[in-house]
């Protein structure tokens, strides 16, 4: 196979995936939105900001009853918007600044915490703290001691400990937010393989058809840089409006496509060894096409646009130019 050939090959391939990446990504997100993963996740990475995680430690109870008590705090309540199901875990997103000024609210009101004067009282209100966790307690303090190291003589207290909080905060939820995003890619991976088990999308076989059948790759190929050429971002209902006269190479047909798909001498004579090898290819196909799918359609979008730049760039412009040769 030539080069230009090749590059048709990999750019139906790459559509292919941003097309299944897209399915998979709804799906996943209409699951977590269901399911609330991100409140969830929230409530818990600020049950772990304040204190241990550990069902038994006493850090943990009173974190998760100062969690419990913000989660119910009427300033909190008010930014979840959502009405699906009743009993609803809560916001999927607090500000830092939202979070701070309501955490020194409850341990002023129920943690005797004394949040008037200057940044050396508020220091000093939570070393003498005996109500607060010790191990609460010893993370607000050391809080407290940034900003009382970093606040100028003339700026209020509770102002400076709110400053630093809400940093705590930001750091706290970029790490959070790391941890929720690799989640996804595995529930995202066991969705891709579920999608791609039920429409039968193996990449050795899909990349089989697009070289062997040159109509194909160049139907593809053509929706496939319309698509981004008129696109900032990945959208499945864009693609659709592309594909109604183009059949796919996914899907279950006959039993004899799925035969010649496991081996390609079908119906020819093959041995047992041909059938083991095409089933064993099959099962990676499947898996390929599971891990490219997430991946991302972001990712597939932008290597897409990558590629077709490429071979656009080898292609020879016809001549603007009037003048003819005498």
């Amino acid at each position: 196979m030539n080069f230009p050939a090749m590059l048709d090959v990999a750019i139906g391939l790459f559509f292919i995936y941003l097309i299944l990446s897209l399915l998979v990504s709804g799906i996943q997100e209409l699951i977590a939105t269901v399911l609330e993963w991100r409140a969830k996740q929230l409530k818990e990475a600020i049950q772990i900001l304040l204190g241990d995680n550990e069902a038994n430690d006493p850090s943990a109870k009173q974190a998760q009853k100062i969690a419990n008590d913000l989660w119910n705090h009427p300033l909190i309540r008010s930014l979840n918007q959502r009405k699906i199901i009743r009993g609803s875990v809560g916001p999927s997103y607090i500000s830092s600044k939202m979070f701070a000024a309501t955490l020194l609210e409850i341990i002023q009101t129920n943690y005797d915490f004394n949040a008037s004067g200057t940044i050396d009282d508020i220091v000093e209100s939570l070393k003498d703290n005996k109500i607060l966790d010790t191990e609460i307690g010893q993370r607000i303090y050391s809080i407290a001691l940034i900003a009382q190291r970093k606040a100028s003589a003339s700026e209020n207290g509770i102002k400076s400990l709110e400053k630093e909080i809400r940093i705590w905060f930001d750091q706290s939820m970029e790490r959070a937010s790391g941890v929720y995003n690799r989640n996804v890619k595995g529930v995202t991976f066991l969705i891709g393989l579920g999608v791609t088990l039920a429409i039968n999308a193996d990449t050795f076989y899909i990349g089989q058809r697009l070289n062997k059948d040159a109509a194909l790759r160049s139907s593809i190929n053509q929706v496939a840089t319309k698509y981004v050429a008129g696109s900032n971002k990945p959208s499945l209902d864009e693609i659709n409006s592309y594909l109604d006269n183009i059949t796919m190479p996914l899907g279950w047909s006959t039993r004899e496509q799925f035969n010649k798909q496991v081996n390609p001498r079908y119906p020819a004579k093959s041995t047992l060894g041909d059938w083991v090898f095409g089933i064993i290819k099959l099962l990676f196909g499947w898996l390929l096409s599971a891990a490219a799918i997430a991946m991302g359609a972001p990712f597939w979008f932008d290597l897409l646009g990558k590629f077709i730049n490429v071979r656009n760039a080898g292609q020879v412009p016809e001549s603007t130019s009037k003048d003819k040769p005498s």
